[in-house]
């Protein structure tokens, strides 16, 4: 006869023991209840375990013979005080030819039956534990429920478990060989940025969310469908000094609060500083903010040595698209008969007042075109008065800058389009609701349709959508079949956070470029590294915003050379090739024109000019620069950006009187004009084209 002994209040000692331990853990340093209640459930299952390890070990006793086990005393007068598993072992012995100790399997099968024989004996199971014999029942129920949810928690921790160790394994492999892209938190916008990004590098890049220890539902399916890494670690916790290679690591701070992303931006900031390192080309830091102020603060410092941040303004990034998608020049859009451009801007949302700003600067052309602008919105003069107030010597100058003040819902916006915007080539509408947008624009298309005489006159209308789903259905919108509105949506998420608007931007390619361009000095055919270029173009917000808009205006002086771009996707066809040889002749005919030259330069200084004045620039008098650069130490400084003060915000004849204090200005525009070729990246050999961007250029038809 074998003979086995168990300590049962030991182990219910130690099951106790560990219950309170869980208890004590979930609920200590301010753990959300989700957390808790994870940990909680966690402590049952381990005290479950405890409870049926004797369980464990005794159901699969037996001896060579079949006997049964039994307590070390042969006297049956004793069994009442014995351990309750050990008198009825053989109720729940398996009968199988290979069984294992302590095996966790048999352990869960048996547990139901144990449970189940308790509710049935309550009074034996609580003499084994020498407790009154009414705690019986309860402790059955409990055993019997543990019994079947211990399973379904230990299988779904085990899972957790498995795919976080899953996720840890595969980024700790892939991120040596693939382009990572980290994102601060795992939201709609970063989805969306991320599934388009994977789209366009399926092979290259690993995707990485950080701070995911507590994420499921929808995102967390998504992420799994597209292959996505999810780590609780936080992104700064994720570089390693020794990782710092040629593969590209692009942090997005993209969270819903700006504060979070300006933090975690300073952080990696530091954390990169601290490297023994010279500036990393290949690492970047997208800051998401709403509120820009901060983040160009952030930018604009010089201790910014060895990453390189780019602070990302949707409304800003969804309107310089606009402007250099759909250009003002564009065939269609630009009465080029009668050389006018006509901008109209409905509605007081935030693009349509960025548009506005902005358009002035993106509208400028030579003195042949009779160029206007109107902003239309019940709250029009406010807006002009806020703009007066910020842009105090835009006013001063000569744009045709019109606000009208007028209910957009009312009659009077009929009678004011038929008096005063007749003929307008090119509409931007945002009045902050998609639903309003669209019934204004449609409405537009009707009423310039049907007062046009010849019912003809379409002009370009872009509405602002907020929602993608709708976006993709404006697009394609139409009164009946073959009769579209033909109208634009711009400003919806999945336009915005995408692969080509913020990590491989055409708009920001060429901006490098032209920074390069600007920097290069003159008669030299040596250009600044690619390194520099990148970190010079982004370092202040203000200047990013001063090359991309001499990027997008790039094409404002191609129109009146007569050419135009084209995008080029993978390598030109011979009959390309032949295309943008006899537009570079064209080009090469328009600036060795020392005419033609001299106006393109008065073009590329008055676009200068207005992006200062709608930033807020102003003109200082020669008597105010002496005493700012008296005040700076410097004789030939002229500007002074903190008081946004520049020497040469003047007219162009002006700029020429100016030469003996600031030096010959002129020379910068027309080292700009004769590299936009290597700007674009159109010729063969583009030694200015450091960003690698490439267009095509072809005569305009």
């Amino acid at each position: 006869m074998k003979e086995i002994l168990v300590l049962p209040w030991f182990i219910f000692g130690a099951a106790i023991v560990v219950f309170a331990l869980t208890i004590f853990i979930a609920f200590r340093r301010h753990r959300n209840l989700k957390s808790a209640l994870k940990i909680l459930l966690l402590g049952i299952v381990f005290t479950d375990f405890i409870m049926l390890s004797c369980l464990f070990y005794y159901g699969n006793a037996y001896t060579a013979e079949g006997e049964t086990p039994v307590v070390k005393s042969d006297d049956p007068s004793k069994w009442d005080k014995a351990p309750f598993i050990l008198i009825h072992s053989t109720e729940f012995e398996i009968k199988s030819e290979k069984k294992l100790p302590f095996s966790i399997i048999y352990g869960l099968i048996y547990a139901p039956k144990m449970g189940a024989f308790v509710l049935k004996y309550p009074s034996l199971f609580a003499s084994s534990f020498i407790f009154p014999w009414w705690l019986g029942m309860p402790f059955g129920i409990f055993m019997l429920l543990l019994s079947f949810v211990s399973p379904l928690i230990f299988g779904g921790f085990l899972v957790s478990y498995i795919k976080a160790l899953w996720y840890f394994l595969s980024y700790h492999f892939k991120r040596r060989i693939k382009d990572v892209y980290y994102f601060s938190e795992l939201n709609e916008k970063a989805l969306l940025l991320a599934e388009d990004i994977y789209a366009n590098e399926k092979r290259k890049a690993l995707i990485v969310f950080c701070n995911c220890g507590n994420v499921s539902g929808e995102f967390s399916e998504r992420a799994d469908r597209n292959h996505f890494v999810l780590l609780s670690e936080n992104e700064r916790d994720l570089v390693l000094s020794y990782s710092l290679g040629n593969k590209k690591k692009y942090y997005f701070e993209i969270s819903e609060d700006d504060n979070k992303n300006l933090d975690s931006t300073k952080r990696l900031i530091e954390f990169y500083d601290s490297f023994n390192k010279d500036f990393l080309p290949n690492v970047k830091v997208f800051l998401f903010m709403k509120s820009t102020l901060f983040g160009s603060e952030l930018i604009s410092k010089t201790s910014q040595k060895k990453i390189n941040v780019i602070l990302v303004d949707s409304v800003k990034s969804s309107v310089y698209n606009l402007l250099f998608e759909k250009s003002f020049c564009e065939k269609g859009i630009i009465d080029e008969e009668n050389k006018l451009l006509s901008v109209a801007v409905f509605g007081g949302g935030f693009y349509a007042k960025e548009f506005f700003r902005n358009a002035i600067w993106a509208s400028v052309l030579d003195d042949s075109y009779k160029v206007s602008l109107a902003y239309v919105d019940s709250r029009a003069e406010a807006y002009k008065t806020l703009m007066e107030r910020d842009c105090k010597d835009l006013f001063a100058q000569n744009y045709n800058l019109n606000f009208y003040n007028v209910d957009l819902q009312s009659s009077e916006l009929g009678e004011l389009l038929l008096n005063k915007l007749p003929k307008p080539n090119y509409i931007v509408i945002d009045t902050g609701n998609d639903e309003e947008n669209l019934k204004l624009a449609i409405y537009l298309r009707v009423f310039y349709i049907r007062n046009s005489g010849d019912f003809n006159f379409k002009p370009f209308i872009a509405v602002r959508i907020a929602d993608s789903k709708m976006a993709d259905r404006v697009d394609t919108l139409s009164a009946a079949d073959g009769f579209s509105y033909g109208l634009y949506s711009f400003g919806y998420d999945s336009e915005i956070y995408s692969y080509n608007l913020i990590v491989d931007s055409p708009i920001e390619k060429i901006a490098i470029n032209c920074h390069a361009a600007y920097s290069k000095e003159v008669n030299s055919s040596v250009y600044e590294t690619k390194e520099s270029a990148v970190f010079g173009c982004n370092s202040s917000e203000f200047d990013k915003s001063s090359n991309r808009a001499a990027a997008v205006h790039i094409k404002n002086k191609l129109f009146l050379m007569g050419l135009e771009l084209k995008p080029c996707d993978g390598e030109p066809s011979q009959e390309q090739i032949k295309e943008t040889e006899n537009a570079l002749a064209i080009f090469a005919k328009n600036i060795n024109d020392k005419e033609k030259m001299e106006k393109l330069q008065q073009v590329e200084h008055e676009r200068w000019c207005a992006f200062h004045f709608t930033e807020g620039w102003k003109s200082p008098t020669l008597e105010e620069t002496f005493i700012y650069r008296e005040l700076l130490g410097k004789k030939k400084k002229h500007k002074y950006v903190l008081a946004r003060m520049h020497g040469c915000l003047c007219t162009w004849k002006d700029l020429g009187a100016l030469e003996k204090e600031y030096g010959n200005f002129k020379i910068y525009d027309e080292v700009f004009i004769r590299e936009i070729p290597s700007i674009i990246g159109c010729q063969k050999n583009n030694p200015g084209n450091i960003a690698g961007t490439k267009f095509l250029l072809v005569e305009r038809e």
